[in-house]
């Protein structure tokens, strides 16, 4: 196990261009920073999509604990199925249409009878009590759905950073190789060029 680890350490210092090497030529080393970018590039989206999914996981938490504080809890039932209706155009901002709403009734704080338009999950069925969260006026407040920015959804957007930059990075570096190869095969061809009548005379 520790060879297999040593021979694949080998092979990534080789394949980066690392150690010395009299036959590798300037567009050899071009390529071989070209590499280490990649490897850097790489390492740094990891990074970034920890420290970006980690803010956008506290930021909806602290968001959660800010609307519990200004809320409580009430229990709505849904008087239609949410993909019976059309969300109203001030609470269909980002969502699509005919899902995701539904007509229910609920108690406000004070005793009342509310009735309106809430937040509903495509699950729901009308007849169905659910619990939503409203102000001191009664008013639903906060989106109700099952969908919230969950630890999971953190883990997906940290993963998503890496593999978003490995595509790009693996087509840059594609790019280079095609770079270097024209580049090289120029060079030998202008030596060749230089080379090649010395060598016809010695063998003539």
């Amino acid at each position: 196990m520790v060879e297999m680890s040593q021979n694949a350490i080998v092979r990534l210092g080789r394949w980066l261009g690392l150690g010395p090497n009299p036959l590798r030529r300037r567009w050899d080393r071009i390529e071989a920073a070209g590499r280490v970018t990649a490897l850097i590039g790489l390492v740094v989206s990891v990074v970034a999509g920890i420290i970006v999914a980690t803010g956008a996981y506290q930021a909806h938490e602290r968001a959660v604990q800010s609307e519990a504080r200004s809320s409580q809890p009430a229990t709505a039932r849904l008087l239609t199925d949410p993909a019976m209706m059309n969300p109203p155009p001030a609470a269909s901002s980002g969502r699509a249409a005919g899902s995701g709403f539904a007509q229910a009734r609920w108690t406000a704080p004070d005793g009342s009878v509310r009735q309106g338009t809430i937040p509903a999950a495509a699950v729901w069925r009308a007849g169905q009590d659910v619990t939503i969260r409203v102000d001191a006026n009664g008013t639903p407040v906060g989106d109700n759905r099952a969908n919230r920015f969950t630890p999971l959804s953190a883990v997906m957007m940290a993963i998503s950073f890496p593999i978003g930059a490995s595509a790009l990075l693996w087509l840059a570096l594609l790019g280079l190789r095609a770079l270097v190869e024209r580049r090289t095969l120029r060079e030998w061809e202008d030596e060749w060029r230089t080379v090649e009548p010395r060598w016809r005379k010695r063998i003539i």
